[in-house]
């Protein structure tokens, strides 16, 4: 007994002092395939085939090949055997911690990586471990700002969004409460990190993750953050107005099918407050439609109905006004009778004259809209009361001389503006035969 004891000592000691050489290339093989066999009894015995089937050896997974050149699966084979273990190592062998072999770099020679190759940069940080949302934030700002590469020129060269989309959930970071204060903007508008970061995602057709957050309840945010229900709002306010306003400058069709999908996605949440996370994105698109006069006509028209119709669950008793400016603006059948009626009723646009600066603005907007309708219409009378209305209830918007003169004396974007209405108006008292 003493004596082996001793042995086993000795051999301990022994191989302190003279560690295991290397497998040789031929050991190394011989491991390998004892490990495979060892795989594939396992898979077998979780997930065996079925009888037809059973005569048949199970193919290891190839991760080298994507699901395109893979072809589809031994006939047989659940889902659950044979393509979700495929998938499954499929995603840990592409992660760029196994698939990519970190660099150990000097500072300054890593400084030079950043500004020469952000995107391999930042890959090989997330494969030395090192990757952080500092370090994506700054690979986003350097592709910005690089002439042959640019955020909204990505289509040609894919990838990176989805490294940033997978690193992201698998990190956990997505759901930190660092990553909703990097997203947050202070002016109420989201931030820069975010703008890159949907501005890659869309230009790579990465929809995936954005919707991911979105549809994240506010009741999970605040429980894995720690941070209050109004900031989590406000993340998701952002977000959706970020997705859907850079969707709506290519397309302004594709603009309201993301709000509509939102909107969706708001109504099965069972609880009214719900609601104001669509405003800011609504009143994006509300506010490029009726800024762009070309712009309805070239929207799906029953897209666009139900974007207008929705406003009443987004927007309460405002709606009317928003309604009133989309029929000027409905892409196949224009009208000036809601607006009209609206301006007409004792309880309508009379009733925000002493609104926010912001929505006074609006109702003269559509009094301006609605009474060049009915021109068109040559509906001459109805012209004449809209503009007696606006002139009488909103007087310091379309400028008494004083005003104007103050704003000649400071020419500024908003006295541009406000000329500009006073313009219009005076045009619209010409038309109209006294």
């Amino acid at each position: 007994m003493q004596s082996a004891t001793s042995k086993r000592m000795l051999s301990t000691l022994a191989s302190k002092l003279h560690p295991q050489l290397p497998l040789s290339p031929r050991e190394s093989q011989q491991l390998l395939s004892l490990l495979t066999s060892s795989f594939r009894a396992h898979l077998d015995r979780e997930h065996p085939l079925g009888p037809a089937e059973s005569s048949q050896k199970r193919p290891i997974p190839r991760p080298s090949l994507s699901n395109d050149q893979r072809g589809p699966s031994p006939i047989g084979a659940t889902p659950s055997s044979y393509a979700s273990a495929t998938q499954h190592i499929d995603s840990i062998l592409n992660n760029p911690l196994f698939a990519v072999k970190p660099r150990r770099r000097g500072s300054e020679s890593a400084a030079l990586d950043v500004l020469r190759d952000p995107r391999t940069w930042f890959v090989n940080e997330i494969a030395a471990g090192s990757a952080n949302l500092s370090k994506a934030a700054l690979c986003l700002e350097v592709l910005e700002k690089t002439p042959s590469e640019g955020l909204s020129r990505l289509r040609d060269r894919k990838g990176l969004a989805t490294t940033l989309a997978d690193w992201l959930k698998t990190s956990g970071l997505d759901t930190s409460k660092q990553f909703v204060d990097m997203c947050i903007g202070k002016s109420g508008r989201g931030s820069r990190f975010l703008d890159r970061l949907l501005a890659l995602f869309l230009a790579e057709n990465e929809t995936t993750a954005p919707w991911r957050w979105f549809i994240r309840s506010n009741e999970q945010r605040v429980k894995e953050t720690g941070l209050n229900t109004a900031k989590i709002v406000t993340f998701r306010q952002q977000l959706l107005a970020k997705m859907a306003s850079a969707e709506a400058n290519a397309d302004l069709t594709r603009g309201l099918a993301v709000f509509m999908q939102a909107f969706r996605v708001v109504e099965n949440a069972g609880y009214e407050s719900a609601y104001s996370i669509l405003r800011s994105a609504g009143g994006h698109l509300v506010n490029r439609i009726s800024t762009n006069i070309d712009q309805g006509s070239k929207v799906d028209a029953e897209l666009y109905q139900s974007f207008s119709l929705s406003s009443q669950r987004w927007l309460g008793a405002w709606s009317r006004a928003v309604e009133s400016m989309l029929w000027l603006h409905h892409p196949l059948q224009r009208s000036a009778t809601p607006g009209l009626q609206f301006i007409q009723d004792s309880a309508g646009a009379v009733a925000h004259v002493k609104s926010s600066q912001s929505r006074r603005n609006f109702v003269v907007q559509l009094c301006l809209g609605v009474a060049r309708q009915l021109l068109e219409e040559e509906k001459f009378a109805e012209a004449q009361s809209v503009m007696a209305f606006t002139k009488e209830h909103f007087a310091d918007v379309v400028l008494p001389k004083p005003v104007v003169m103050e704003h000649l004396q400071q020419p500024t974007t908003e006295a541009w503006k406000v000329r500009k209405e006073r313009e219009n108006l005076q045009l619209l008292d010409s038309l109209v035969p006294t």
